[in-house]
């Protein structure tokens, strides 16, 4: 999924006065805590990049780390829960937060069981 793709979708779900530029320092806030809490940590595949570079203004067509189908919902949440929170709306900035959490956490175990840690693994048969 492109950022320009989460953008389009998040001002049709939830319109705001929020700029488009603050909404991707978003997404690259989280791409970039995603990328050091779960992707360096785990045996990479062809699709991994090596490194993380902070999205831009000019990062439109970049695509991001979580891939579909968990994608749609990891990012609307993610914006959603920021929009309540600059907007104030501490109720639905919980419900967005839970929401958000529920779909991470499931990127992450599905992440888990796709990549294997990068750590020696010993077995212990005793």
């Amino acid at each position: 999924m492109k950022i320009r793709e989460v953008l389009e979708e998040i001002r049709q779900l939830k319109p705001s006065q929020i700029a488009e530029e603050m909404m991707i320092r978003w997404l690259s806030d989280l791409d970039m805590r995603i990328f050091e809490e779960v992707i360096v940590q785990r045996v990479p595949d062809e699709d991994t990049p090596e490194t993380f570079e902070p999205y831009t203004a000019e990062s439109a067509e970049t695509v991001l780390l979580v891939k579909e189908p968990d994608a749609r919902e990891v990012y609307r949440w993610w914006l959603e829960m920021q929009i309540d929170l600059a907007n104030q709306e501490y109720d639905k900035y919980e419900n967005s937060a839970s929401l958000f959490n529920t779909a991470l956490s499931t990127w992450r175990r599905k992440y888990a069981r796709t990549h294997r840690q990068l750590e020696n693994i010993q077995f212990y048969y005793g």
